[in-house]
């Protein structure tokens, strides 16, 4: 550029500079230099007095008048002021420590903010302002919002993290057996609140899991009512179905065996799951039945 072209110039009011001899400090603000660029300056003092109106002109010493004195900072926010100067004041922040102002990080699309907060994603989650449940390096608001991941019981998890903490998913589908059951992807014929094709199958009243139904099951059932015998099947035991394993189960059995009673209830022709709710509450449960899928 042209040395001391007169791009910007500036005057002070006039003030006392003391006794003869005394030193001063002197800053004046140069507004309006472009950003990132390199400039000269020169300073006189004026006087009102006819004889001495003005000092000749100085600079830097040591420096010839050609060469450059300073260099002013990036303003990558275009706000007129140095991107150092907005830091320091807190106008901006830096949370990643690159002296550069977050709101330029963002904007040149060198860290994301994808939930718009005017804070780079990592520094979220550096700060645990958000959480990344699944480890893929974005906030899970994030993850939620763009559909990446489905947060079917609104608790701003998302499933897959509400799974690998306990939810149970008893199909596999990646999706909370309770959001099945709202949404009726799955139903829940017992209201046991397991999806029925969660239910392990069996035939009701076969309380030694043989498929067979004899005298042997009521025998089996009365062993393990008194004789602590095993019992893998609860729900098989529970031959009338009240959802209590007790000593009604046998003799519901004997009736309909050997006194053309009332058959058990359904799954009693084949393998099954129990098509309705217990009387008493929830199924007693079948841990294994191997006859049955």
């Amino acid at each position: 550029g042209v040395p001391f072209g007169g791009g910007v110039l500036g005057a002070s009011a006039a003030f006392d500079t003391g006794t003869p001899g005394a030193t001063l400090e002197i800053a004046a603000a140069a507004p309006g230099l472009a950003p990132a660029g390199v400039f000269r300056w020169r300073a006189r003092f004026a006087s009102d007095s006819p004889f001495f109106p003005h000092t000749p002109w100085f600079s830097q010493a040591g420096n010839s008048v050609t060469e450059l004195k300073f260099r002013t900072g990036p303003d990558c926010n275009a706000n007129l002021t140095d991107d150092l100067l907005d830091l320091a004041s807190g106008a901006s922040l830096d949370c990643n420590g690159n002296a550069i102002p977050d709101e330029c990080d963002i904007a040149t699309g060198f860290a994301l903010d994808c939930n718009g907060n005017g804070v780079p994603d990592d520094c979220d989650l550096a700060s645990a302002a958000s959480v990344d449940c699944n480890g893929n390096a974005v906030p899970d608001e994030c993850d939620i919002a763009s559909g990446e991941s489905e947060d079917c019981n609104g608790n701003a998890a998302p499933d897959e993290c509400d799974i690998a903490l306990g939810a149970p998913d008893c199909n596999s589908n990646g999706v909370p057996d309770p959001c099945d059951l709202a949404s009726e992807t799955s139903q829940d014929a017992n209201e046991n609140l397991l999806p029925d094709e969660c239910d392990k199958q069996y035939i009701r009243a076969d309380a030694n899991n043989d498929t067979l139904l004899n005298v042997a099951d009521p025998i089996y059932s009365l062993t393990y009512l008194f004789s602590e015998g095993p019992m893998t099947c609860l729900d098989a035991h529970d031959a009338n179905d009240d959802g209590e394993a007790d000593l009604a189960d046998p003799i519901y059995t004997l009736s309909y065996l050997f006194f053309r009673g009332v058959p058990p209830p359904e799954p009693f022709a084949a393998c099954g799951i129990d098509p309705t709710a217990d009387e008493l509450g929830s199924d007693l449960g079948c841990a294994e039945y191997d006859p049955c899928p």
